[in-house]
């Protein structure tokens, strides 16, 4: 899900900044599957709770806030993605299989079905795009931390290489 992850923040900050959108489907598509995959995950979390820490420390607090954060941001990115597509007329479809119809006038532009749930879609999803890009490089960077300098196996159980 990670790759999924990435590869869609990616493709998304290369869209928006040279306003290219020829990966548009690609990018709804594979963003309902890392919906999924997180859904998953949720439900793995709900019965395969987070490690305790050994010590209610300042530091163990902030990961677990990091990660309960980084989880409300994978939710919140999808969500405004439907906003902008369901709402702005574009439709919501999967790999061609349409989901919610799109709505495109005869000049073959979308009209949007309600303007303030697109607009909070758009500002929603590239806020979310960044705040998730600088949570994400933190998190990689605590996990090359405990495989380098602490050589305990939190990225190998990340990774899903753990004998753990």
């Amino acid at each position: 899900m990670a790759l999924i992850v990435i590869g869609l923040i990616a493709l998304g900050f290369y869209m928006a900044n040279t306003e290219s959108y020829q990966f548009y489907d690609l990018h709804k598509s594979f963003g309902v599957i890392a919906s999924l995959f997180l859904i998953a995950r949720l439900v793995w979390r709900k019965f395969y709770p987070w490690r305790s820490s050994a010590n209610g420390t300042k530091q163990a607090r902030l990961v677990r806030f990091a990660h309960r954060l980084i989880l409300i941001l994978l939710l919140l990115m999808p969500l405004s993605g439907f906003l902008i597509s369901g709402f702005g007329g574009h439709g919501v479809g999967v790999f061609g299989l349409q989901i919610i119809p799109s709505n495109y006038n005869d000049s073959g532009l979308a009209v949007r079905h309600n303007e303030f749930l697109t607009e909070l879609g758009y500002f929603m999803h590239e806020l979310v795009a960044y705040l998730l890009t600088a949570l994400l490089v933190l998190h990689i960077a605590a996990a090359l931390k405990h495989h380098l300098i602490d050589k305990d196996d939190t990225l190998k159980r990340m990774l899903g290489t753990s004998k753990n």
